[in-house]
């Protein structure tokens, strides 16, 4: 049971489908399959002890909050002019109002699931510090050639700095994810879970300190500011005033690369960078070239 979860976690970070025909296809609804996985495998284990399931109230709380936001959002999208796009999601990001029932399920079976089993909360945590690690290891592949996207198709181009899987050059590194920006979120959430499983002891100095110096090179090398800041934040609240000395230089790091990814990002538009997705490659990219000036997104690295 502990492997499962331990595996099912990693494996919700970094499973892709080299051979998916478009960007959801490739490393969205892999991951978004191991989620549903990992639900059902909470409702079935839940099941086997359910004369023993105690309703705290602040769960109750939590599936009436979660009941009402799925409520408003199934008569969105009922209302909807794309009823069936606001159901499913979009095809890269996956976030329909069903992505969101099944996140939904395993908050709440979840929190059950750990409370019948506290001792499988290491396994999922030791999951995510391997696919943190393993996203880390991906973004160094990329930063050396940015032509490897982990696909089937990958190093094949279509146009100028454009590969088969509808990648920029500009795009790089996007790690396991279809975007850069995710992989930079991930690395955040796995460095801040490190630093604080570190604190309580729950892992030892020399797995924390290997994880840290995978995960943070990794996502300086993102370029993604928010994540970057978001990292800053966290830590400095969680660890608090106790590892100010640690602190200190991590946070002077982080700004300075902040500031440098300001300086360099706004100084123009990177190259071939185009909000388009669910069209075919070929078309796409004709499509991107023949754009104005005023249809072409600003990539900020947010």
């Amino acid at each position: 049971m502990k492997n499962l979860y331990t595996l099912l976690y990693a494996f919700s970070l970094i499973l892709i489908n080299p051979w998916g025909g478009s960007r959801g296809e490739i490393w969205t609804q892999s991951k978004v399959f191991v989620v549903l996985l990992i639900v059902l495998s909470n409702l079935s284990f839940l099941w086997e002890e359910r004369k023993l399931l105690t309703f705290s109230r602040q769960w109750k709380v939590c599936l009436i909050l979660w009941g009402f936001f799925l409520t408003v959002g199934a008569i969105s999208t009922v209302k909807s002019s794309f009823p069936e796009r606001s159901f499913w999601g979009q095809d890269q990001m996956g976030d329909g109002w069903l992505y969101w029932l099944l996140i939904a399920i395993f908050s709440l079976s979840n929190r059950l699931l750990l409370k019948l089993h506290p001792e499988l909360f290491l396994s999922q945590m030791r999951g995510l510090l391997i696919g943190g690690a393993v996203v880390a290891v991906s973004v160094f592949g990329q930063v050396v050639n940015w032509q490897i996207d982990y696909t089937a198709t990958s190093g094949q181009l279509i146009a100028n700095d454009v590969l088969a899987s509808t990648i920029f050059r500009g795009q790089q590194p996007i790690a396991l994810f279809s975007h850069r920006g995710h992989a930079a979120i991930v690395l955040a959430l796995t460095a801040v879970i490190c630093a604080v499983a570190w604190k309580r002891k729950l892992i030892s100095d020399r797995t924390s300190t290997l994880a840290l110096f995978l995960i943070l090179p990794a996502l300086l090398f993102t370029n993604t500011r928010t994540a970057i800041l978001s990292l800053i934040i966290s830590l400095s609240y969680l660890l608090g005033r106790q590892y100010y000395k640690q602190l200190i230089p991590a946070l002077a790091i982080g700004l300075v690369a902040i500031s440098a990814m300001t300086f360099t990002l706004t100084s123009g538009l990177e190259s071939g960078i185009c909000c388009t997705s669910n069209v075919q490659p070929i078309t796409f990219v004709g499509t991107c070239c023949a754009r104005d000036s005023k249809t072409t997104s600003l990539w900020l690295g947010f």
